[in-house]
């Protein structure tokens, strides 16, 4: 039933594997793109990430700033900023 170099052991050799009947470079293709875009997606959410955390700093540093002005100049905490 086998061709001229089926040995009918099952035997695949590396380049039977990566050509995937024919198909290898679209399969392989396929694999490099979806990775290539899940890497690209994680670097994106470290940046924003890092992004938000520097623009919650910030604020955090206003409203702190601001808290310790109001609780100096009246004595007491606006409703505001018990938030």
């Amino acid at each position: 039933m086998g061709g001229a170099g089926d040995d009918g052991g099952g035997a695949m050799n590396w380049g039977d594997f990566f050509a995937m009947g024919g198909y290898g470079l679209y399969v392989w293709g396929s694999y490099s793109v979806t990775a290539l875009c899940m890497a690209v997606e994680v670097i994106l959410l470290l940046g924003r990430k890092r992004t938000l955390l520097q623009r919650l700093g910030r604020i955090g540093g206003r409203m702190s700033r601001a808290g310790a002005d109001t609780v100096a100049h009246t004595g007491e905490i606006k409703h505001e900023d018990r938030i």
